[in-house]
């Protein structure tokens, strides 16, 4: 299969979804290039774009085949579904649990990893601003800010400035 995985993943709060907003708008007439929504069971924030299923429809789905990976995370469910990701000649931008990436690189030829990544004094400033959990729930995500994906195909975007960052997403994707 032709298609090109890139996979972004990184600690919550590093803004990866925010680099997926911002490339996405700068890429909008790129065809060869597909954004790939998330099928999760929490409603997305004004930086996502994902579908947003209740609890019973996600496991309607999930029991039925629909995708290729699932994962759970803080008590949400999340989705990839199979017919979005096999588009050939494509390149396709998935944002994933850090947990996943090697269930991508046993399926495709090409999958690379961009680990979005920041310190964790900003992470969690970034956190307490979504105002989205608890501060148990915050202090949780905080404790996996180490965990790496298990991959050798991995490029390292330190989000501290977020024009320079965006410069090394949009490159890595254009290449």
């Amino acid at each position: 299969m032709n298609t090109k995985i890139f996979l972004v993943t990184g600690p919550s709060g590093a803004g990866k979804d925010t680099l997926i907003k911002l490339a996405k708008e700068y890429l909008k007439d790129n065809k060869e290039i597909i954004f790939l929504k998330r099928y999760i069971t929490r409603k997305p924030d004004k930086n996502e774009e994902n579908y947003y299923l209740s609890r019973e429809a996600f496991f309607i789905l999930e029991k039925s085949g629909f995708f290729f990976t699932t994962w759970k995370a803080y008590n949400n469910l999340y989705g990839i579904s199979f017919n979005e990701i096999c588009l050939k000649n494509k390149k396709v931008i998935i944002s994933i649990s850090r947990k996943k990436v090697s269930c991508f690189e046993r399926k495709f030829n090409y999958v690379h990893t961009l680990y979005i990544t920041e310190s964790v004094e900003k992470i969690e400033e970034r956190l307490n601003m979504r105002k989205r959990e608890p501060d148990d729930m915050i202090k949780k995500r905080l404790s996996r800010y180490n965990i790496m994906p298990d991959t050798n195909n991995i490029t390292f975007i330190y989000n501290t400035n977020l024009d320079k960052s965006l410069k090394k997403f949009l490159d890595i994707l254009k290449r």
